[in-house]
């Protein structure tokens, strides 16, 4: 039988699998840090929407005054509210550098 040659790398197919060659398991701590980020990008996804809600609860609330007012109902209700502050919610970037200067050696004793 004529034996298969080895393609660069040592990597042979197989039938109905991939062609690629296998991929390498990140590591503990790549996981590790993958997982932080994603839960500091829910955090802030959180922090976005609730400033979304509340920018659309005060349109809702000042024109329900507005029809009020326009209608004449009594008792009237408190006068329309100036302008909301835009909450400044930082960028993702950030929000993983802050934690980066944070010591963490109180878990240090789980690790081992």
């Amino acid at each position: 039988m004529p034996q298969q040659e080895e393609p660069p790398g040592g990597f042979v197919p197989h039938e109905g699998r991939d062609a690629s060659p296998p991929r390498r398991s990140s590591s503990s701590f790549r996981r590790m840090f993958k997982t932080f980020a994603g839960m500091i990008k829910n955090q802030r996804d959180i922090l976005v929407n609730h400033e979304r809600e509340r920018k659309n609860n005060k349109k809702l609330r000042d024109n329900q005054k507005r029809m009020y007012t326009a209608m004449q109902l009594q008792p009237p209700l408190s006068p329309i509210s100036p302008e909301l502050e835009a909450a400044e919610i930082p960028s993702l970037d950030l929000m993983i550098e802050s934690f980066q200067g944070m010591d963490f050696g109180q878990y240090d004793h789980l690790g081992k």
